[in-house]
C-alpha cells in the first residue's frame, strides 16, 4: 500500500513562486493527514533558494526550523544588535542599555560603568548624560535617538552597522558576519509586510523566536517543519520529503 512502501509524487511548476506555494498545499495536506510538521523535511541545494520557502512559511504562519536561523537570537552579536534597538525603543529600558554599554559595541569597563552608575539622573541614560566620562558614547546614542523617528527599522539598522563598522567590530567571531547578515534579511522580510517601526519590529523578532522554541520537537513528536540542505539530511529519516527546487540531473542507477 501507499502508507507502507511510500511513494513520489512528481509536480512541475513554471517559477520559483509557484514551486513555494505549492509547498505550502502539500505540507498543509500532509498536516491534516495527521502528520506532524517535525516528520516534514524540505530539502535544498543551497542556501539561496531557502529564503523564498521561509517567507511563504511565516505568511502562512507555517512553525519551522532552519538550522542557520534557529539561534540567531542567541549570538552574541545579535544580542548586542537587540539590546540596542531596545533601548533606542525606549530610554528607560535600563537593562538594555547596560548590556549595550558592556558590550563590544563601546567597551565601558567595570570601573567606568561604576562612575557613570553613581551619578545623578532616574535613568541610566540620565546618569550617562550627566557623567563627565565617555561623552563620545552619550553622543553616539544621543544621535541615534534622534534619528529613530525618521528612519524605519531597516534604514535604522544599516546606520548602526556603518557607524560602528559592525561586521570589522565582531570579525572575530566565527559566523558573526553571516549572522548579522542574516538579521538584516530579517528586518527586510518584516518590513515587507508591516508598519515600519522598532517597537513593532521587536514584537515580531520575539513572536519569531518564541516559534522557532516552538518547532523543536517535543516529546510527543511535534515541532516545526525541518528546512535543511540535501548535504546536512544525510543519514536522517523524515515521514514525507519535499525537494521544491528539483532542477538539477538525477542519475539512476
Amino acid at each position: 500500500s501507499v502508507d507502507s512502501a511510500g511513494y513520489v509524487e512528481i509536480n512541475a511548476t513554471i517559477s520559483d513562486e509557484e514551486t513555494a506555494i505549492r509547498t505550502v498545499d502539500i505540507i498543509k495536506s500532509l498536516s491534516e493527514k495527521g502528520i506532524n510538521l517535525s516528520e516534514i523535511a524540505i530539502l535544498v541545494r543551497g542556501n539561496n533558494k531557502t529564503s523564498l520557502v521561509e517567507n511563504i512559511l511565516k505568511k502562512e504562519k507555517i512553525v519551522y526550523r532552519n538550522e542557520k536561523t534557529a539561534h540567531l537570537e542567541d549570538t552574541v552579536e545579535i544580542k548586542d544588535v537587540i539590546n540596542l534597538l531596545k533601548f533606542l525603543n525606549n530610554p528607560e529600558d535600563d537593562i538594555s542599555l547596560s548590556a549595550v554599554l558592556r558590550s563590544p559595541l563601546f567597551r565601558i569597563n567595570s570601573k567606568a560603568f561604576e562612575m557613570i552608575a553613581s551619578q545623578g539622573g532616574k535613568t541610566l541614560y540620565l546618569k550617562l548624560k550627566n557623567s563627565s566620562i565617555c561623552e563620545d558614547t552619550y553622543e553616539k546614542l544621543e544621535e541615534l535617538l534622534k534619528k529613530v523617528i525618521f528612519l524605519s527599522p531597516l534604514k535604522l539598522l544599516n546606520q548602526i552597522y556603518i557607524q560602528f563598522n559592525i561586521y570589522s567590530l565582531y570579525s572575530k567571531i566565527s559566523g558573526a558576519e553571516e549572522n548579522l547578515k542574516k538579521f538584516l534579511e530579517e528586518v527586510y522580510i518584516f518590513q515587507k509586510d508591516n508598519s515600519t517601526d522598532i517597537s513593532s519590529f521587536l514584537d515580531y523578532f520575539n513572536m519569531r523566536s518564541d516559534a522557532i522554541l516552538q518547532a523543536e520537537p517535543d516529546d510527543k513528536g511535534k515541532g516545526g517543519v525541518n528546512i535543511m540542505t540535501v548535504h546536512k539530511a544525510k543519514g536522517l529519516e523524515f515521514h514525507s520529503v519535499i525537494i521544491p527546487f528539483a532542477d538539477f540531473s538525477i542519475s539512476l542507477h
